[in-house]
């Protein structure tokens, strides 16, 4: 999962497990209650004692702020046009 936040600045996580926690804004056009657009933040989660292992407790903020900042420059289409993969890491 760190790998895929810094590089892409996305990540998926079904169990809850990763220490940053997205944030998912609610579509104010949609008519169905549990309809949730694509549009969200990261944040890091409040269960930050328990979901980052100890040797990682010193650069979590540099990993929060390095996913953080790909996934607004992704969004942003600043890496438009450059083939970034993962085979490439």
């Amino acid at each position: 999962m760190i790998h895929n936040f810094i590089f892409f600045g996305d990540f998926v996580d079904p169990h809850s497990e990763f220490f940053i926690e997205k944030k998912y804004r609610r579509n104010s056009e949609s008519s169905f209650e549990n309809d949730y657009s694509s549009d969200f933040i990261f944040m890091l989660t409040d269960e930050t004692e328990t979901k980052i292992p100890c040797f990682l407790v010193s650069i979590a903020p540099s990993i929060f702020k390095a996913g953080s900042s790909v996934h607004l420059l992704t969004r942003q289409d600043v890496f438009k046009g450059h083939n970034v993969s993962s085979s490439d890491y």
